[in-house]
Protein backbone atom coordinates (compact mmCIF):
# COMPACT_ATOMS: atom_id res chain seq x y z
CA UNK A 1 0.00 0.00 0.00
CA UNK A 2 1.49 3.16 -0.73
CA UNK A 3 2.53 5.88 2.27
CA UNK A 4 0.27 8.20 3.61
CA UNK A 5 -3.35 6.07 2.55
CA UNK A 6 -5.93 7.24 4.02
CA UNK A 7 -10.15 7.15 3.55
CA UNK A 8 -11.50 9.98 1.07
CA UNK A 9 -15.01 8.30 0.32
CA UNK A 10 -17.28 5.16 0.28
CA UNK A 11 -19.80 4.85 -2.40
CA UNK A 12 -21.32 1.60 -4.20
CA UNK A 13 -19.72 0.78 -7.84
CA UNK A 14 -20.90 2.74 -10.75
CA UNK A 15 -23.24 0.83 -13.52
CA UNK A 16 -19.53 0.71 -15.90
CA UNK A 17 -17.62 -0.56 -12.57
CA UNK A 18 -20.38 -3.35 -11.47
CA UNK A 19 -20.08 -5.16 -14.90
CA UNK A 20 -16.91 -6.30 -13.37
CA UNK A 21 -17.17 -6.22 -9.90
CA UNK A 22 -19.90 -7.99 -7.65
CA UNK A 23 -22.45 -5.27 -7.59
CA UNK A 24 -23.23 -5.68 -3.85
CA UNK A 25 -19.19 -4.57 -3.28
CA UNK A 26 -18.17 -1.05 -1.62
CA UNK A 27 -15.59 1.26 -3.85
CA UNK A 28 -13.44 2.85 -0.97
CA UNK A 29 -11.84 5.68 -2.31
CA UNK A 30 -8.29 6.83 -0.69
CA UNK A 31 -5.78 9.33 -1.19
CA UNK A 32 -2.57 8.66 -0.45
CA UNK A 33 1.11 10.48 -1.08
CA UNK A 34 1.43 8.78 -4.98
CA UNK A 35 -2.00 9.27 -6.02
CA UNK A 36 -5.75 8.04 -5.50
CA UNK A 37 -6.26 4.27 -5.15
CA UNK A 38 -9.73 2.87 -5.05
CA UNK A 39 -10.39 -0.53 -3.37
CA UNK A 40 -13.32 -2.65 -3.90
CA UNK A 41 -14.53 -4.88 -1.14
CA UNK A 42 -17.61 -6.37 0.00
CA UNK A 43 -19.58 -4.63 3.05
CA UNK A 44 -18.49 -7.78 5.48
CA UNK A 45 -14.95 -6.74 5.19
CA UNK A 46 -15.15 -2.49 5.23
CA UNK A 47 -14.52 -2.49 9.11
CA UNK A 48 -11.38 -4.47 8.48
CA UNK A 49 -10.22 -1.94 6.23
CA UNK A 50 -11.54 1.11 7.59
CA UNK A 51 -9.49 -0.01 10.90
CA UNK A 52 -6.49 -0.32 9.18
CA UNK A 53 -6.75 2.49 7.35
CA UNK A 54 -7.28 4.32 11.13
CA UNK A 55 -4.60 2.58 12.32
CA UNK A 56 -1.93 3.80 9.42
CA UNK A 57 -3.29 7.10 9.53
CA UNK A 58 -2.26 7.20 13.34
CA UNK A 59 1.41 6.51 12.43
Amino acid sequence: MPAGLHQVGLRRPSLREAVRLNPGARIVECGSAEGAVLIALMPHDLDHLLGALSRAGGR
